[in-house]
């Protein structure tokens, strides 16, 4: 690790003395020291009743980004609506018979993609995700994490009474947010894996090699 904040300036001024001393330091990574654009104390900005100075850190930093390309939200579709819709277009097709030639096999699968997909843009709705979206982040998780910081605040409140049975509610609830988190990233990578092609393999063998993220 490498020192980020320059060794010349203190970070603290002693209450009982008025001295100045150098008492914290900001240590990172080589990697991440190449990002920083500054690194300093703001004595303006010490809370009362303390003697340490905040440390403030700018670094130049940008959020990788997901395709922000329309995608088919799947989650949203009035499944009977789509099948009835799809019964519809699929009768104005030619009745049934049966496949004799190679050129009739393919003309006959032409015809129900085409049907499909004009079903599918007739119907299904679109979503446009953020750009700093987490792909395995559920409704489900927003619950919880909202229950989560509800009871956050009811066991800080308590904090002087640990025997309060808010802090074991707190403890729990906790948990489960964490597991519900770490299962949601589990069933992303498998479906991502699963829908794999040649395009994304080099991307996958990136993502095993350098570990992941969110």
């Amino acid at each position: 690790l490498y020192m980020a904040l320059p060794g010349s300036i203190p970070t603290l001024q002693a209450h009982n003395t008025g001295n100045y001393t150098r008492v914290d330091n900001l240590f990172c990574t080589d990697t991440l020291l190449n990002h920083i654009i500054s690194c300093n104390t703001v004595p303006s900005k010490r809370p009362i009743l303390t003697d340490h100075f905040p440390i403030h850190t700018t670094f130049d930093i940008q959020l990788p980004t997901v395709d922000e390309r329309e995608r088919w939200n799947w989650a949203k579709v009035d499944w009977e609506e789509f099948t009835e819709r799809l019964e519809e277009v699929l009768g104005e097709l030619e009745p049934p018979r049966e496949i004799e030639t190679e050129e009739t096999f393919w003309n006959a699968l032409e015809n129900f993609d085409t049907a499909v997909q004009w079903v599918i843009k007739e119907v299904v709705p679109k979503a446009k995700p953020s750009p700093h979206q987490r792909r395995w982040w559920k409704p489900t998780l927003t619950e919880l994490k909202k229950k989560t910081g509800t009871l956050s605040s009811k066991s800080y409140k308590k904090r002087h009474n640990s025997e309060h049975p808010i802090h074991e509610e707190y403890r729990r609830m906790r948990q489960a947010y964490d597991m519900e988190i770490k299962k949601a990233k589990v069933e992303k990578w498998v479906e991502y894996l699963e829908y794999a092609d040649t395009s994304s393999v080099w991307e996958i063998g990136r993502l095993m090699e350098n570990g992941y993220t969110d």
